[in-house]
């Protein structure tokens, strides 16, 4: 599964336009997010794992530390309606915050 496989728009987050974006990959496995900067994704990934589901935050691909409120999603291992559940969970997540 690559992730311009997706037959929905991948992301099911809250108001996507104010709260973040994200590339549009024509292939590959990976999507990356970038949220406002209120968000730091190093928390939201305590939380999130917390409803099962995982992501890498942004600062882990910076040696400076930039990137915090960037995360980067894998679309390789799912299905696509697993992936779906979890950016429902993800979006949950990113309400309660």
């Amino acid at each position: 599964m690559t992730c311009q496989r997706l037959q929905s728009p991948p992301l099911t987050f809250p108001g996507p336009t104010a709260l973040a974006t994200w590339t549009n990959p024509e292939g590959g496995f990976f999507l990356w997010v970038t949220f406002n900067n209120a968000i730091d994704t190093s928390k939201l990934f305590e939380v999130a794992v917390a409803q099962g589901v995982a992501f890498i935050p942004g600062r882990a691909f910076s040696v400076s530390g930039s990137f915090g409120n960037a995360l980067r999603l894998c679309c390789a291992s799912q299905t696509p309606e697993r992936i779906e559940v979890g950016h429902a969970r993800l979006a949950t997540v990113l309400k309660e915050l």
